[in-house]
């Protein structure tokens, strides 16, 4: 059996293995609405937490079958959290259908580039599980860079309702006019609790839902701090002001640690770059000497293992590093 054949049946065995899942998933389980009246109904009042109301979500797909399913499994709504962390309007099944598209086309690229060969269609198996996670670690990305950006408009925005507040304002009020000051991701963030606050939640779940959302150790502590002033009392802009100092400090100390961890960074980045470079510079000295890497199967899956280590190395690197304050 060819290389080519064996792909098309797993594909082909992944297709129906995934139609089988969701017809069975589709049988299974309640709607969440109907729960959700049901709970009402046998609980009263019962009132449900801003973040696990899933009635105001918007669909996870575009077809109700899989918007149905996809509604019931917990996986889901973890991925739905992911990207409202990373900032983007994908749904659930668009990221997934992306994940699954990047794992076959990094598959059958790396399968025809390897011309077949049984060690060769290894290789591209775990380049397959490579193109799988590209998104998830893209969407890591946004998520850090999304963060990044909030925790350093966090002191802004805490001077600004601290401010407001010193001027007369309420807290809800200050943190609409703090919201139309700033800019997006923390402005965005402040709507969303203002939304969820005038849709009848409590504020101090529409805090709690916000502190979930983002996933931020600055903003939980500035929650904590107006959730526990909000119980016993005191200066609020000052508890801000004091808060906002503090993040100030923490943000000058993770600086000079950056500073001072530049040069293990950069031998990360050198110790990645100097075997692809050394390729190079050996395909331009003598063409035939290195281009049996190239031509020959062993060769190609030789490259593809060096590949995968260097960029394991990579990542061990950038863990050391990464020193959290």
């Amino acid at each position: 059996m060819s290389a080519l054949v064996l792909a098309a049946s797993l594909a082909t065995g992944l297709t129906l293995a995934l139609l089988v899942l969701a017809v069975f998933r589709f049988t299974q389980g309640e709607d969440p609405a109907v729960r959700r009246l049901r709970a009402i109904k046998e609980g009263g009042r019962a009132q449900a937490s801003v973040a696990t109301v899933p009635l105001l979500r918007r669909r996870l797909s575009s077809f109700p079958l899989l918007d149905m399913l996809f509604a019931r499994g917990q996986r889901i709504s973890e991925i739905e959290q992911q990207l409202e962390k990373a900032g983007l309007q994908l749904r659930p099944s668009e990221y997934l259908a992306l994940r699954v598209l990047f794992m076959f086309l990094f598959f059958l690229v790396a399968l025809l580039f390897l011309r077949g060969s049984f060690p060769g269609f290894i290789v591209a198996l775990l380049l397959g599980v490579v193109g799988y996670m590209v998104p998830r670690f893209y969407v890591r990305f946004l998520q850090a860079r999304r963060l990044n950006r909030l925790e350093k408009q966090l002191p802004e925005a805490l001077t600004a309702i601290s401010n407001s507040l010193k001027a007369g304002f309420g807290f809800l009020q200050a943190m609409e006019a703090a919201a139309r000051q700033l800019q997006p991701p923390i402005a965005s963030e402040f709507e969303q609790a203002l939304r969820d606050a005038n849709l009848g939640a409590s504020i101090e779940d529409a805090l709690r839902a916000m502190v979930a959302r983002v996933g931020s150790y600055d903003l939980d502590m500035v929650i904590t701090a107006v959730l526990i002033q909000r119980e016993v009392g005191g200066n609020l802009s000052e508890v801000l002001d004091n808060v906002a100092h503090t993040i100030r400090e923490r943000e000058r100390i993770r600086r000079e640690v950056k500073t001072l961890t530049t040069m293990q960074r950069w031998e990360g980045y050198i110790a990645m770059a100097v075997p692809a470079l050394l390729a190079l510079l050996l395909m331009a000295l003598n063409r035939d000497y290195m281009g049996v890497m190239f031509t020959e199967p062993m060769g190609r899956v030789l490259l593809g293992i060096a590949a995968a280590w260097q960029f394991v190395g990579f990542l061990i690197t950038r863990r050391i590093v990464d020193i959290d304050i």
